[in-house]
């Protein structure tokens, strides 16, 4: 399965089955439509964060064992991506 196909499945599932949010889901969908400018450079940091999203949480790392991926997990991959410059906060 292509990067961009397992992208969109990750995406899809985080946002129907665990609340992932839409101010992130739109950088994604970025990801997603311009595949080709961000590939091969950043393939790596693409399947980290297809296996992030894979991994989301919404209370990650609140409780006990803190196991998931936050928000900030798959901002920070996503700044990788796209550049630091995408996010003003």
């Amino acid at each position: 399965m292509s990067l961009d196909t397992q992208l969109k499945t990750a995406l899809r599932q985080a946002q129907n089955d665990r609340d992932f949010p839409d101010f992130l889901a739109v950088h994604v969908e970025e990801v997603i439509d311009h595949m080709d400018k961000y590939l091969p450079r950043s393939a790596d940091h693409i399947e980290l964060l297809i296996e992030q999203i894979d991994l989301y949480e919404t209370y990650a790392q609140t409780g006990y064992l803190g196991r998931g991926m936050t928000a900030g997990n798959v901002k920070e991959t996503l700044k990788l991506i796209l550049g630091p410059d995408r996010f003003s906060q």
